[in-house]
């Protein structure tokens, strides 16, 4: 067998090896097809929407959390406004995420849609928040004012 021969046939044999083990290392990842994750804020009207502060928990293990990100256009909240936000996952190593739009449960916000990336091991979710004027202080204190109508602090 001449040298050119027997190089394109470790070159073959080397590219047949790598063919065959894809699907090996496909299969060897685990699927993710369920994600439970609670997002809390506390949304008050006039407060800044780049300095909004939130907390965004994953119920699942192999599950993390990423960057959490406001998408709303302007500088401040306004009564009305629905906060929109992006929220990164990123699957432990050995496994991606498989879900569909019923396999992502969101508490505390309603789930809009979501985007898989770098082999599905990056899950990018968009969830709506309740609408600002939803979010309330607590009532310190409470009575009655003039016209027996009541009043609040």
């Amino acid at each position: 067998m001449t040298g050119k021969k027997m190089i394109l046939t470790v070159l073959a044999a080397a590219l047949a090896a790598g063919l065959f083990s894809m699907p090996a290392m496909a299969a060897s990842r685990k699927k993710i097809t369920e994600v439970k994750m609670t997002v809390s804020a506390q949304i008050m009207p006039g407060d800044s929407i780049s300095e909004q502060q939130v907390e965004v928990t994953a119920e699942n293990s192999r599950v993390y959390v990423g960057d959490c990100e406001f998408i709303n256009d302007g500088f401040q909240w306004f009564e009305g406004d629905v906060p929109r936000m992006e929220i990164k996952l990123y699957a432990e190593d050995g496994y991606y995420f498989a879900t569909d739009e019923k396999g992502i449960l969101v508490s505390g916000g309603t789930y809009i849609k979501q985007k898989r990336a770098d082999l599905s091991r990056t899950l990018t979710v968009t969830v709506d928040l309740p609408k600002v004027g939803e979010y309330t202080q607590s009532v310190q204190q409470a009575g009655w004012g003039d016209g027996n109508l009541a009043a609040g602090q």
